[in-house]
């Protein structure tokens, strides 16, 4: 029959090295179990190393396909022969492919053509925790399943980040300060999983360290949807109508979603689609058991309550280190040190949801 429905056809892409690396064990036992009941198309790439899925999302040559080929190899999948790519590991893959993306010519026809995923495999998995959160769904890799074989799909935010050389497209946070030390510097421990985020942060408040910065914003109005044409250049002067605040601060926290990890309710007023920036600022005065109640009210969203936080909503902002030796961490991964700016993108990408 001409007229039947074609079926959607789905790249599962899965980082077998996320987290305890239990990816592809998720995606063997619950993944294809349930995609194979919901009768969906789909094809398993496996990433063989770091930058593998950022490069193979940024080629736009490509050969013939080959269907008789089985597995095929990753240069010869053409990302936009699929309707979605569904990601089974942590944050950094699907920021991986979304850095690949932005590289591309045709970068808004892919957003506009496919439609993303993610199964929480990694260590942190906010983002899928911050999709079933707005879905009124409790945590768990079924869960995060059943949502894409519902099929709904929803317009989600991102953003786009600029420093001195190079630009980046996210969807999670940005950090500067004790969130980002804690992120970075806990790698060395990943083998404990999630528990690296607490047991760093309880060394990091013990070696407190503060950072002196320049924090500029411009908040949302109705006049300030912010058109990426009008941002202010990296180093030029911001302009009048933002407001700039320069201090000494020990945490410094852009949230675009609820939940920055699985166990972190990083910023409960927001939404996935809000098209807001919530920047959470700490500064140095802040003392240690502060800092400790803090940090202990973050798993429930009660850290917002506490005096010493400090919320910003913002569409657009600047962040000026003014001494060195800080980390620039974006969607759990390092980035440029030095100035950052970043705008929102309200509505971007479709997000099964």
């Amino acid at each position: 029959d001409d007229s039947a429905t074609v079926p959607p056809k789905y790249l599962v892409i899965v980082n077998p090295m996320s987290g305890k690396q239990q990816a592809m064990k998720i995606c063997q036992t619950t993944i294809k179990p349930m995609f194979d009941q919901a009768k969906i198309s789909y094809e398993v790439f496996t990433t063989q190393h770091g930058g593998h899925a950022k490069d193979w999302a940024s080629w736009e040559n490509w050969p013939v396909r080959n269907e008789s080929a089985g597995n095929i190899a990753a240069p010869e999948r053409n990302l936009r022969q699929y309707d979605g790519i569904i990601c089974i590991g942590g944050d950094g893959l699907l920021a991986e492919i979304l850095q690949g993306v932005n590289s591309r010519s045709d970068s808004e026809t892919v957003f506009e053509e496919i439609k993303f995923g993610i199964i929480g495999g990694g260590t942190s998995n906010g983002l899928a925790m911050s999709v079933l959160h707005a879905n009124k769904e409790k945590y768990g890799v079924v869960e995060s399943a059943f949502l894409i074989c519902k099929g709904k799909v929803a317009k989600i935010d991102l953003s786009s980040y600029e420093t001195a050389s190079s630009r980046y497209t996210s969807f999670l946070t940005f950090s500067w300060g004790i969130i980002a030390d804690v992120d970075l510097e806990s790698e060395v421990i990943r083998c404990v999983g999630i528990l690296r985020n607490d047991i760093w942060a309880v060394l990091r408040i013990i070696n407190l360290r503060t950072y002196h910065g320049r924090f500029s914003y411009l908040p949302p109005s109705d006049d300030s949807l912010c058109d990426p044409a009008d941002m202010p250049k990296l180093h030029d002067p911001v302009p009048e109508n933002w407001i700039t605040i320069e201090d000494k601060f020990i945490l410094f926290w852009a949230c675009q979603v609820s939940h920055a990890a699985s166990n972190t309710f990083s910023s409960p007023n927001s939404s996935l689609d809000d098209g807001i920036f919530r920047v959470l600022v700490v500064r140095g005065s802040c003392s240690r058991f502060e800092l400790i109640k803090m940090f202990l009210d973050i798993e429930t969203g009660g850290h917002i309550e506490h005096e010493a936080c400090e919320v910003y909503d913002c569409v657009a902002y600047r962040l000026e280190p003014l001494q060195t030796g800080s980390y620039n961490d974006l969607d759990g991964e390092e980035i440029e040190s030095g100035v950052v700016q970043g705008h929102v993108l309200p509505s971007v990408l479709q997000f099964f949801a």
